[in-house]
């Protein structure tokens, strides 16, 4: 698998991938031949307790057999994510469990979804080779069909509940219930195998497209949400659906040209997860390069600590601007990635799956350490004597990533007053602790560093940050400032935000000015300061130097 040959073993790959998924720990065991649970393979770093932990509840979760991603408090030890690891046909091969703090904050369904997708990426790394009933279906009826194949993954939702609340033979009599008004649906075109778990893929070859497909896709979800009468209690269950259409096949294509039964399953496969992370009782179609996107991404995540220590990663640096003068007054720095093999990527493109590792934390160092010894060079060089560098930092680290103890040093080692370096804070990713935030912010006012809220009006708690922080300055979100111009209720919210920081006496930034006409509809507000992609891209520290040489953008004077 591109991009994973450096994990050679499996502890390795696993303690990579702990650091993936924001975990303490990451732990994995194969299934045997007779269904217990094979020798296992942990990450690096576990202590013995909580090897102990890890196997019991393996061996408890493989014993049940149901094969459904669950969550497990475990006293003493922690919070236990168990997902199944299945081959890329759906068949089952063993268990990945995760241990997260207990006071973890990644909710369900957003840890089942990363559960599963890292679980795919499992018999790839480790070379597995699996075959079961899912590839029976396919190889042995569905290739053989003439027509279009439609595949459908059927993941029935919050089977667990069921098992817990009425017990595990309650929840075999609605799971046997369903799978009959499954088969019904698939009729006499279509076939069923079961793919792990609560999880069923259908094979069908009466169905000329997508569109009749969806139709279909309706009729089983009425079909499913049917009560089910069990022990006088009527349940009702619904199922998060994953679809793959190939609608041109034809026994005259070319074979280069047909999709084959492994990229038929897996379509199917991750337009069903994609149904899962929406929340379940949802359909997704495959679409491969959403598919592809997010699996991309955590494979970047996985490459991360060796592109730091490549020397890969790059800082660019976005002017801010005086919209009176055109003055440049200030420099956001932003994360790059030097790719060998995608190029240059954007801080968006890889930062969303990492900023909660442990290998981003030293990430996050490197940018502190370089951007302080960027502006140093530049003001010996006489070139931003007043200039103030932001630097983007997620709130969680701040808490838990040693960013005071890096920021403090490198103010110190470079001879920079504190004033001149100013830390942006991401609103959509406040930790719930704000006393202990405020209190760690506290510190950094002491140095005379200043601290932003970027993205303002986009998280929750907006007012409350306000008010139970020290925050010297607010950044509009460049959503309400680029169409403020068109939109009067954007430049309502701006107006707005302008005048309450105003009130509470902290500076404003906008982000997103598109050009003259907005600079001047942000100056009749009273906003000063901007920046934008129209004005000056982010840039590498070689070519900023020659606009600070400038110290200004020349069509943004006024004369």
């Amino acid at each position: 698998m591109p991009g994973l040959e450096r994990w050679t073993t499996a502890s390795t790959f696993l303690s990579a991938l702990s650091d993936a998924l924001g975990a303490e720990l990451t732990y994995y065991v194969p299934t045997a031949n007779d269904g217990s649970a094979a020798r296992s393979h942990p990450g690096h770093g576990m202590n013995e307790t909580q090897v102990e932990a890890m196997d019991r509840t393996a061996q408890r979760w493989l014993a049940e057999g149901n094969g459904e991603t669950v969550r497990i408090d475990e006293p003493g030890v922690g919070i236990i994510d168990v997902a199944a690891v299945r081959s890329h046909t759906g068949d089952p091969h063993g268990a990945l469990l995760v241990l997260r703090s207990a006071n973890d904050r990644t909710d369900r369904s957003t840890a089942a979804a990363e559960m599963e997708l890292a679980a795919s990426l499992i018999p790839s790394v480790l070379g597995a080779t699996l075959a079961g009933t899912a590839r029976q279906v396919l190889d042995d009826w569905a290739a053989s069909q003439p027509g279009p194949r439609a595949a459908f993954m059927i993941s029935v939702d919050r089977l667990s509940a069921t098992n817990e609340v009425l017990g595990y033979r309650a929840g075999d009599t609605v799971l046997r219930s369903l799978v009959g008004r499954i088969e019904y649906w698939a009729g006499q075109r279509g076939r069923v195998a079961r793919a792990g778990g609560a999880r069923y893929l259908v094979i069908r070859t009466d169905l000329a497209d997508e569109a009749q497909a969806l139709r279909e896709v309706d009729r089983l979800r009425a079909l499913i949400a049917e009560p089910i009468s069990v022990g006088g209690i009527a349940v009702s269950r619904s199922a998060s659906i994953g679809v793959y259409v190939d609608v041109h096949r034809s026994d005259t294509r070319p074979p280069q040209h047909r999709l084959t039964p492994d990229a038929l399953l897996w379509g199917a496969t991750r337009a069903c997860a994609a149904a899962r992370a929406a929340g379940g009782d949802s359909v997704q179609v495959y679409n491969e390069g959403n598919a592809s996107g997010r699996l991309a991404r955590l494979r970047l995540d996985l490459e991360l600590a060796g592109a730091l220590a490549a020397g890969e990663l790059r800082i660019h640096y976005q002017p801010e601007f005086d919209l009176r003068t055109g003055a440049i007054v200030g420099v956001e720095a932003l994360l790059r990635w030097q790719h060998p093999e995608r190029g240059l990527l954007s801080a968006d493109v890889f930062v969303p799956e990492s900023e909660q590792t442990r290998t981003f934390v030293a990430v996050q160092h490197w940018v502190i350490e370089t951007t302080c010894r960027q502006l140093a060079h530049w003001r010996d060089a006489g070139l931003a004597p007043d200039v103030v560098v932001r630097v983007n930092v997620p709130a969680p680290q701040v808490l838990h990533g040693g960013v005071t103890r890096v920021l403090l040093g490198a103010l110190e080692r470079y001879h920079l007053p504190g004033e001149l370096v100013c830390v942006e804070l991401t609103e959509r990713r406040m930790p719930a602790d704000l006393d202990r935030l405020a209190a760690e912010l506290a510190t950094w006012r002491e140095a005379g560093i200043a601290v932003a809220v970027d993205d303002f009006g986009t998280g929750e708690g907006t007012l409350s940050h306000l008010q139970l922080l020290p925050v010297d300055v607010v950044k509009l979100d460049q959503r309400f400032v680029a169409p403020m111009t068109r939109d009067r209720r954007a430049r309502a919210i701006v107006a707005a935000v302008v005048g309450l920081a105003r009130a509470l006496e902290l500076g404003v930034i906008a982000e997103g000015v598109t050009g003259r006409e907005v600079a001047d509809a942000l100056l009749a507000l009273g906003c000063r300061r901007g920046q934008g992609n129209a004005l000056a891209e982010a840039m590498p520290p070689e070519e900023l130097e020659r606009m600070l040489g400038s110290q200004r953008m020349p069509e943004f004077g006024v004369g």
